[in-house]
């Protein structure tokens, strides 16, 4: 299993967030449409619906396709991803981190990509067999997913 709720994944990866702009959507939309740098993304809301527009952060979760995910032979001059069609992703990015679940990609943006896996889930299953500081090159399955991270409360506020 990926994940024991939306919750508890928006919190383990917390650190990856992308920080952007939540942009206006249609009231009921499944959608939310990110604006991070140079890309818009749409991504599957799975953090419930009437979440403010504005400023955000983010974790942008997308499963990969193995067989057009490789190591990049040397590094590129930066990274970059790009999307493709309505929710999926192609770029190059440098591994910053590797969990039971995920490799988080710094692709100009922070990615946690996550190989598809099917039950009994045998371990290393979501992962691919990388070390942090390599590079890689990568597209997604659509649809990417967000979790969108709620502004806590300041104490004495």
């Amino acid at each position: 299993m990926l994940e024991s709720s939306p919750g508890d994944f928006a919190d383990a990866y917390a650190a990856y967030a992308a920080q952007g702009e939540l942009l206006p959507r249609p009231e009921g939309s499944f959608l939310l449409e990110f604006a991070c740098g140079d890309l818009a993304l749409y991504l599957l809301d799975r953090c419930g619906p009437y979440l403010p527009t504005g400023p955000a952060r983010v974790v942008i979760h997308g499963l990969i396709d193995p067989d057009l995910t490789h190591l990049e032979g040397s590094p590129p001059e930066q990274p970059w991803a790009e999307s493709l069609g309505r929710s999926s992703l192609q770029g190059v990015g440098q591994v910053i981190a590797q969990t039971r679940r995920a490799v988080v990609v710094d692709a100009g943006l922070p990615l946690v990509l996550s190989c598809p896996s099917y039950p009994p889930y045998p371990a290393g299953s979501w992962t691919l067999p990388v070390q942090v500081g390599e590079w890689l090159r990568f597209t997604t399955l659509s649809p990417l997913h967000g979790y969108r991270l709620e502004k806590k409360a300041e104490r004495g506020s």
